[in-house]
């Protein structure tokens, strides 16, 4: 195996590729990586059409459907997918709806494959300017698996042609968390929660955030759905919902659900119930619904803005205290972080919670 790091230690992957690209044989490119650079791409572009008409060109790309793209480089992606996308619908531009950060290389002749794997993303830094470490494979049975693994993703049916997905625009911003109160429709004043009369008791609801990466407070991290351009989009980020473990869903004071539909199979459940939160000293009165399997999950009702409501609350406490980032994941340390793992439910009765994620 011949190896690359871009460094006085031995060659620059840059030079190999571009060695390979240049041959008039060649009629496949399939790049799988994180994140791209555009000087390397435009540098590259009468290339790839070249070998585009007579062959395949495909670059996935990972990391770019839940944290988007400037617009300037959205529309330089565009211009190029569209281009290569013309040329057969097998080339072009590919957007992975899962996050997958790997980086493979392969360039093919009629009689030839090369592939490379490595630690390089597709740009001037990952090919030539940081010290990185890549491999050229020559063992037959590595070289058969990672072909393998590139067929996965260029059929996987969450790896979508860039002009079928919506990614939102990465734009600068001087705000470190949401600032929109459209909360105050649902505000309260004391009076009201203080008439609720005292809990008739109350239980934690874990946050099993190191489980959950991509639902219950990581649903932004979900392959996401069709917009109403019929575009795939990743779903907002405060979209969240809380997801009860077997645990949690037997304690007799969690909230009340009925069976969904006639089938005697089916598990579904709904219910509703208000609850009372209090977030930068107001308190906020939303209607909320327990669904799903065994009525597992809860979230703030459409009523009231959808799931989006509570993570404004949830995940604003997480921004404000420093803990959490915006379009970061939320694990076990952002938690520890903020300062508990919980939130309680304080039961006033079946139909009023006051729920609690204040830090002491």
């Amino acid at each position: 195996m011949t190896t690359f790091s871009n460094s006085s230690f031995d060659r620059k992957l840059k030079n190999r590729l571009e060695e390979l690209l240049r041959q008039k044989d060649c009629n496949e490119f399939v790049a799988a990586t994180g994140y791209f650079g555009m000087p390397t791409l435009s540098s590259l572009e009468a290339l790839f059409l070249r070998i585009a008409k007579k062959g395949k060109v495909k670059i996935i790309l990972g990391m770019y459907y839940h944290a988007g793209l400037s617009e300037k480089k959205h529309q330089f992606l565009s211009q190029l997918h569209e281009k290569l996308y013309n040329k057969n619908s097998e080339s072009g531009v590919f957007i992975t709806r899962f996050e997958y950060h790997g980086k493979i290389y392969k360039i093919s002749n009629d009689t030839k494959q090369n592939i490379f794997v490595g630690s390089s993303n597709f740009s001037d830094q990952g090919w030539s300017g940081r010290t990185e470490f890549n491999i050229e494979l020559t063992e037959k049975q590595t070289k058969e698996n990672t072909t393998r693994f590139l067929s996965y993703l260029c059929d996987h049916d969450q790896v979508i042609p860039l002009h079928e997905v919506n990614i939102k625009s990465k734009k600068k911003s001087t705000q470190k968390f949401f600032n929109k109160n459209d909360l105050e429709n649902y505000e309260i004043d004391e009076a009201e929660f203080f008439g609720l009369g005292p809990p008739v008791g109350n239980f934690e609801f874990r946050l099993r955030v190191d489980n959950q990466p991509k639902s219950s407070l990581n649903l932004f991290f979900d392959k996401g759905r069709k917009d109403s351009s019929g575009r795939y989009a990743p779903r907002p980020w405060y979209e969240i919902e809380l997801t009860a473990d077997t645990k949690t869903l037997k304690n007799p004071l969690y909230p009340k659900s009925i069976p969904v539909g006639k089938s005697k199979t089916s598990k579904a459940r709904k219910g509703n119930f208000t609850g009372y939160i209090k977030d930068q000293g107001k308190i906020y009165k939303l209607q909320m619904k327990v669904h799903a399997d065994n009525g597992k999950n809860i979230s703030t009702a459409d009523e009231v803005g959808g799931r989006a409501t509570l993570g404004r609350i949830l995940k604003g406490k997480l921004e404000r205290s420093g803990a959490l980032q915006r379009k970061q994941r939320i694990n076990s340390d952002t938690l520890i972080e903020f300062g508990r793992d919980t939130l309680t439910f304080k039961k006033i009765d079946d139909k009023n919670y006051i729920l609690d994620f204040d830090v002491n």
